[in-house]
């Protein structure tokens, strides 16, 4: 008796090992062949982070929404800038898994840091509030692209405290 293995591959594998092969294929259908080693090097980081992309959303659809207490919850978040790491402070209100009110301080001392965290505070409660915990990603608010990694880094410890006391 033959086992059917093959045809029980999970839709994610097959699709994951379909972009690692066309990463490495031109527009014409041919192989792709880096003139030196730093574009294999960069090929290979591309396909990567394709598949580390693809992994990571389809965990993100298998694993279940998470539980999370109600309340008052803070925390310090640290993002990299050029001119060294920076500092934020985020309070979120959690009522249900949603995010019902949100507060944020900046601790930059760089000029241009304290310009982007203060961009950042002028727009991220239409972002946050009204959100579930679950569905927050910012990447650029009001023009600024490195402070919501703090906020980011920041919603990551809330998110385990909450769910820690749920």
């Amino acid at each position: 008796m033959q086992s059917s293995r093959t045809s029980s591959l999970s839709p994610v594998i097959i699709t994951a090992l379909f972009t690692l092969l066309l990463a490495g294929c031109n527009a014409d259908g041919g192989v792709q062949i880096p003139s030196d080693d730093e574009g294999m090097m960069q090929s290979s980081q591309q396909s990567e982070a394709s598949s580390s992309a693809m992994m990571q959303s389809s965990e993100a659809a298998i694993v279940p929404k998470q539980k999370y207490e109600d309340g008052t919850f803070a925390a310090a978040g640290v993002y990299k800038s050029p001119a060294g790491m920076e500092e934020i402070k985020v309070s979120l209100i959690l009522k249900n898994g949603v995010v019902s009110a949100a507060t944020y301080e900046g601790k930059a001392t760089n000029a241009k840091s304290v310009k982007f965290q203060g961009l950042f505070g002028q727009g991220f409660q239409e972002a946050v509030v009204g959100a579930s915990i679950d569905n927050l990603n910012l990447t650029v608010v009001n023009g600024s692209s490195l402070t919501p990694a703090g906020f980011m880094d920041a919603l990551a410890k809330i998110k385990v405290e909450a769910a820690m006391k749920a």
